[in-house]
């Protein structure tokens, strides 16, 4: 991509992958050539899916504002 992002997607219902069920699906995009470090990014997106209320919390979001509300309360703990 020309761009480094996330992609985020929460499903009504979870489906069943690899005999777990997902209802949250995350996918990092990096920029090509990218030389940055990452691993704020990474450090970030773990401490979210090891935390299951924050799961349940996106899950539950409703709209772009909601999910990056989530995100910035993990940055800020």
């Amino acid at each position: 991509t020309k761009t480094t992002f996330w992609a985020v997607c929460t499903l009504k219902k979870p489906i069943d992958w690899e005999s777990q069920r997902v209802q949250f699906v995350c996918l990092l995009c990096v920029e090509k050539e990218n030389k940055a470090d990452l691993q704020s990014m990474y450090k970030l997106l773990g401490s979210i899916l090891d935390d299951p209320a924050a799961v349940n919390q996106l899950v539950k979001c409703r709209s772009y504002q909601e999910l990056s509300d989530v995100f910035d309360q993990k940055m800020l703990s």
